[in-house]
Parts: structure tokens; C-alpha cells; sequence
């Protein structure tokens, strides 16, 4: 039963390594452009 739980928990410690080895980073992070032009965010002006 022992011998399950450790074979099962180094396959998922495998799997998750590989996943971070291949992930693709460029697209995880917006510019602040990109930001404004998908209407993610509204500019509040202030009114003086």
C-alpha cells in the first residue's frame, strides 16, 4: 500500500516536472497597452 502512494507521488512529481520544462512562457504576461486596448482595465481620469 506504501509502495502505491510513492509510485503514484513520483509520477505526479514527474509530470509536473516535465510540464514546467515545456511550458511556454511569452504569452503568461500582458503589457500595460495590451492591457488598455483589450478594455481589461479603464483609465479613470481625474477631473480638476
Amino acid at each position: 500500500m506504501v509502495e502505491n502512494l510513492v509510485i503514484r507521488f513520483s509520477v505526479g512529481c514527474l509530470v509536473c516536472g516535465v510540464h514546467a520544462v515545456f511550458r511556454n512562457f511569452d504569452g503568461l504576461y500582458l503589457e500595460e497597452n495590451d492591457v488598455v486596448c483589450y478594455g481589461l482595465v479603464r483609465c479613470s481620469g481625474s477631473s480638476s
